[in-house]
């Protein structure tokens, strides 16, 4: 999911969760994260809760799909981990 807020998030994740619900499902928390891109990038955020009150943790970095984002002023990908394993 992306928001223009953190707390714009916190909506998103509660609508989210309230159709979840309604299909019988649920946002595993474990496998969830947060991220913060822009010029406020290092700034410390609120909490994102779940349903249950559980924080959904907040990271520097996030691998989706073989590609690390990485916590920056601007969108930022790491090519670390590819250049390794051409090594």
């Amino acid at each position: 999911m992306i928001s223009p807020s953190v707390s714009e998030l916190q909506n998103i994740v509660s609508i989210c969760e309230r159709e979840l619900n309604l299909l019988d499902m649920q946002i595993n928390v474990r496998k969830s994260c947060c991220m913060r891109i822009g010029q406020r990038y290092n700034v410390k955020c609120a909490d994102i809760l779940s349903g249950d009150g559980t924080p959904i943790m907040w990271v520097d970095s996030i691998r989706y799909l073989g590609i690390v984002i990485v916590r920056f002023c601007k969108f930022k990908c790491s090519l670390d981990n590819a250049k390794r394993s051409f090594f």
